[in-house]
């Protein structure tokens, strides 16, 4: 299970839910199963009631929930979790990396093949992602966009970058 965010407070009168998150970009449709509760051990299903997107930047986004029709249904949510499997989310979001799928990755350059460091940290910022990697110098951020990420195998944790002209310059030392 995926922690989509926090409910933080209704919205009108008619059930709509106000979802404080901060995962990035994430669609669901209309009538996707997802979860509320204060753990994912502890949850109850509800189903969507129309779309969800979660725009990168806004920080609070609106979710109508099936059976929830008025703002003291929506008031007893509050404070809880809203959770989604997985899969669900990879199943409409294809192109997505959670954080704890890359963070321990190492990182290549591609025309060398020479290693670059591990990545450490994950920046979710309004036009691209940016992925902080350790280096022996200190960290580098890596814009997470096509021309720089050529490839991610998840699976074995390697990502191949082309390492774009001063990249390397503003690498910064631990602590700065």
């Amino acid at each position: 299970m995926k922690e989509l965010g926090i409910i933080t407070g209704t919205l009108g009168t008619k059930g709509e839910i106000m979802l404080t998150s901060s995962n990035g970009k994430i669609f669901l449709p209309k009538n996707t199963e997802i979860f509320i509760g204060f753990s994912e051990n502890f949850c109850e299903k509800y189903i969507l009631d129309e779309d969800y997107f979660e725009g990168a930047q806004k920080k609070q986004e609106k979710i109508k929930l099936k059976n929830i029709n008025s703002k003291e249904e929506a008031q007893a949510l509050k404070e809880k979790a809203v959770f989604v499997p997985r899969e669900v989310i990879v199943k409409h979001n294809s192109d997505i990396i959670f954080e704890d799928e890359i963070i321990g990755s190492e990182v290549l350059d591609i025309e060398t093949n020479e290693k670059i460091g591990e990545i450490d940290e994950v920046w979710i910022m309004p036009a691209n992602d940016v992925w902080l990697v350790k280096t022996d110098e200190g960290k580098m951020p890596i814009p997470v966009i096509d021309d720089v990420v050529k490839s991610v195998d998840l699976e074995n944790k390697i990502v191949k970058i082309y390492l774009l002209e001063g990249l390397k310059d503003i690498i910064t030392k631990e602590g700065n």
